[in-house]
C-alpha cells in the first residue's frame, strides 16, 4: 500500500510538472496564442525525448541485474544513450527552426527560442528517466516521491518570477523564461 501510494502522488506531482509551465503561463500572459506557441516546442522536444529514451525497454533489464552489477550497466546505459540524446539535443538547437516550420508553420516560427532551451531540457529528461528507473529498482519511491515535489516546488516558484519579470520585456521573453524555468528545475 505504502509503494502504490508514494508512485501514486509521485505520478500526479510528475503530471502537474509537465503542466505547470502552460498554466502559468496562461495566468500570467495577457495573449493565449502565447500558450500555444510554448506548447508546439515543448511538446516537439518531449516527443523526442520520449523516443530516444530507452527507459521503459531497459526497465526489466535493469530488475533482472544482480545488484552487484547494477551500477555498471546503470553506467552503460547512461553513457549509450547520451551518446544518441547529446547530438539529437544538439541537432535540434541547429535546426529547430526548420522543424517548427516543417510541423507547425511559420505562425509559430517564435517558437523556436524557447525550442532551444528545451533542446537542452531533452538531456535532462533522458537522464531523469533513467535515474526514476534507479529508484524504483532500488525500492526508493519515497525518495522519488519527495525529490518530485522538490522540483514541483522550484518548478513553480521559478515559473513565476521568471515569466513575470521577462513579461516586462517581451511576450516572448516570457515564454523563454518558461522554458529556462522549466530546464534549471530538471537540473
Amino acid at each position: 500500500f505504502k509503494l502504490a501510494s508514494y508512485l501514486t502522488f509521485a505520478s500526479i506531482s510528475f503530471i502537474f510538472l509537465g503542466n505547470v509551465d502552460t498554466i502559468l503561463l496562461g495566468i500570467l500572459l495577457p495573449d493565449a496564442s502565447a500558450v500555444g506557441i510554448y506548447r508546439s516546442a515543448f511538446v516537439l522536444v518531449s516527443s523526442l525525448a520520449g523516443l530516444l529514451s530507452f527507459n521503459k525497454v531497459l526497465l526489466p533489464i535493469f530488475v533482472s541485474v544482480k545488484k552487484s552489477h547494477l551500477e555498471n550497466a546503470f553506467n552503460r546505459t547512461f553513457r549509450y544513450s547520451m551518446m544518441i540524446i547529446i547530438p539529437s539535443a544538439a541537432g535540434l538547437i541547429a535546426l529547430g527552426n526548420y522543424f517548427i516550420l516543417l510541423i507547425y508553420g511559420q505562425e509559430y516560427i517564435s517558437a523556436t527560442v524557447p525550442l532551444h532551451f528545451l533542446a537542452l531540457f531533452m538531456i535532462v529528461a533522458v537522464q531523469s528517466d533513467l535515474f526514476t528507473n534507479l529508484f524504483l529498482i532500488k525500492e526508493k519511491t519515497r525518495d522519488y516521491l519527495f525529490l518530485m515535489l522538490a522540483v514541483l516546488v522550484i518548478n513553480i516558484i521559478l515559473n513565476f518570477v521568471l515569466i513575470k519579470y521577462l513579461l516586462t520585456f517581451s511576450t516572448s521573453a516570457a515564454i523563454a523564461g518558461a522554458a529556462i524555468a522549466t530546464l534549471l528545475s530538471w537540473l
